[in-house]
């Protein structure tokens, strides 16, 4: 255990000697915490110390559904590579012309999301 002026480093809890008291009303700590649950932090006093220190992802959760939509969109992918091969391997023969547009457009716009939802999450 430390003791005074043995020279050995304080935890920061002790070092930590002011306090920010806020009173708020039942709702707005309701909101708070929602805030928090939304942000993907465990509890709203990790957010509130997240917020205080500057470490705060505000995005986080909005992050979080991205990549979750980019998953989404892979699978799209792969189901228009899947109709694509059948098609071309003759096993689906309904298509015509203009269901081929469709699926390459297709294809394409879900190529260009993709690249669109990288682009925001590496910033």
């Amino acid at each position: 255990m430390a003791r005074a002026h043995d020279g050995k480093r304080r935890s920061s809890k002790r070092r930590a000697t002011r306090q920010i008291f806020k009173r708020v009303t039942p709702e707005v700590l309701a909101d708070f915490i929602e805030r928090a649950d939304a942000a993907g932090y465990s509890d709203h006093q990790a957010y509130l110390t997240a917020f205080i220190t500057g470490e705060i992802e505000p995005d986080r959760a909005a992050r979080k559904v991205a990549v979750q939509g980019l998953g989404h969109i892979g699978k799209i992918g792969s189901n228009l590579n899947q109709l694509t091969r059948a098609v071309n391997a003759g096993r689906l023969t309904i298509l015509g012309p203009k269901e081929d547009n469709i699926v390459e457009a297709a294809w394409i716009a879900v190529e260009q999301i993709g690249e669109s939802v990288l682009k925001a999450l590496q910033k």
